[in-house]
């Protein structure tokens, strides 16, 4: 069994089934100066795995936009020091759904003439060059597929304003409540789609690390953690039917459960995936 923190790293064999467990929380061992974030090494127990050091860069892929250049100087400056002080491995977002113009532009959007879910090129060809500068200088990027904490950059907030044709916030729309995610199939549908696309346009790239199912997803309201423990068993089945390869992971944080009434909206720091080869 591999033991993986759920937040900033990733087993390093990913499951053809998987199960929640508590287990041990890896000893950090540093800070990445581009993100200021917290690296754990893997554990490897078998199958000849090498652990990893990584860091959390959340701005790489609006940076990385086709023609920004000013935003493409800056990532190719953070890359080269990600790879001076020695990290491997970089969690990175891999959407960008905020339709909020200070974000730069979105990954993908709602078309207001026909209402269907469409995928901005510029930011596409802007990812696979970010990849592309990632595997010059022997990095890999585990790469986010969703935002669930905070609504920064979309992702499910976002997917319910679509399923529920809502305004969106910034144009005077109404705050989707967190959590409303995991009653919404049809937004669960909508994120699948972006799934299929995004998986299997990037997976046999060679800078493709892992796979995180979502940042700080969050469920107010339920304290069981029984909703959002479905979703990512669900979720994390779908994923390894597109890509039986690569690691995956979920980026969780905080605690739920009697033990903590006050945070059950969140998530237990210590939950683990159990990952069988």
């Amino acid at each position: 069994m591999i033991a993986t923190s759920l937040k900033l790293s990733s087993a390093q064999r990913t499951p053809s089934a998987l199960r929640l467990l508590p287990a041990r929380v890896p000893k950090p061992v540093g800070r990445c100066p581009a993100s200021r974030t917290r690296t754990v090494a893997v554990s490897a127990e078998r199958n000849n795995i090498k652990p990893f050091n990584g860091c959390n860069c959340y701005y790489l892929l609006t940076n990385s936009k086709k023609g920004y250049k000013d935003g493409n100087d800056l990532v190719l400056r953070t890359l080269d020091q990600i790879k001076e002080v020695g990290f491997t491995v970089i969690r990175a977002w891999a959407y960008q759904d905020d339709p909020d113009p200070r974000h730069g532009g979105t990954l993908q959007y709602k078309d207001p003439t026909d209402g269907q879910i469409k995928y901005n090129q510029d930011m596409l060809d802007g990812l696979t060059w970010l990849l592309d500068e990632c595997q010059k200088r022997g990095l890999q990027l585990m790469l986010c597929l969703t935002n669930g904490n905070p609504a920064d950059y979309g992702g499910m907030r976002q997917y319910v304003r679509w399923s529920q044709n809502l305004q969106n916030q910034y144009e005077g729309g109404p705050d989707v409540p967190n959590g409303a995610f995991f009653d919404d199939q049809k937004a669960q549908q909508l994120y699948q789609n972006y799934l299929v696309t995004m998986i299997n346009k990037y997976k046999n790239h060679p800078a493709v690390h892992s796979w995180d199912l979502a940042n700080e997803p969050r469920c107010k309201g339920d304290a069981t953690g029984n909703k959002m423990n479905r979703w990512i068993a669900e979720t994390a089945a779908f994923v390894k039917g597109l890509d039986p390869v690569h690691p995956l992971t979920v980026g969780v944080d905080g605690f739920f459960g009697p033990s903590s009434p006050g945070q059950s909206h969140q998530v237990r720091r210590t939950l683990k995936l159990s990952l069988r080869p």
